[in-house]
């Protein structure tokens, strides 16, 4: 069944907002439970495969913060982060930053998100690794949202002494953020 049919399917409401609810609700609640059995099966030492992992737990992440989980949020950033350092994986790094941000902008330090931010565009930058055009998109509302929040003039800063930042030292400072 498709996600509109699961929505299609959901019992009538007079409240279209109060139905909508339910149906992200009940996506939500998948996502978690898929994403959390994709990261236990994966940490069996059998399987082991880490950067699966790190991608289950950005996944996490994400849904974490998308349901104002902002504590198990930054526990799974950083542990995703951990992760690619472990392996030496400069390709994956910008995207997890790139959400971190997000994320430390929600909590009210968006000129650190502004930092995290620039210091994923030199990774891009130096690895090749381009985003998405979704992650592109949402990495243009990510921007628009810290020019607001910040101003031109504090987000060109910001994004600068990001930029400055060696890809050790954008980790450290995003796990900064973690505890």
């Amino acid at each position: 069944m498709s996600v509109s049919e699961n929505f299609l399917a959901l019992p009538a409401t007079s409240d279209y907002a109060s139905r909508y609810s339910d149906f992200t609700e009940s996506i939500s609640q998948r996502s978690w439970a898929a994403h959390k059995q994709t990261v236990a099966l994966y940490r069996n030492a059998h399987m082991g495969d880490k950067r699966t992992v790190a991608a289950s737990l950005i996944a996490l992440a994400a849904t974490a913060i998308e349901d104002g989980n902002y504590l198990f949020a930054r526990t799974n950033f950083a542990e995703a982060l951990a992760i690619f350092r472990s392996l030496k994986d400069q390709r994956a790094l910008p995207y997890v930053l790139e959400r971190f941000a997000r994320l430390v902008c929600l909590q009210g330090n968006c000129e650190a998100a502004a930092r995290l931010v620039g210091a994923a565009s030199v990774l891009r930058e130096m690895t090749g690794a381009q985003p998405t055009g979704q992650e592109r998109n949402e990495l243009e509302d990510d921007l628009i949202t810290l020019n607001e929040k910040l101003g031109e003039g504090a987000l060109q800063s910001a994004w600068n002494k990001g930029k400055r930042m060696s890809a050790e030292k954008s980790i450290e400072f995003a796990l900064k953020y973690s505890r």
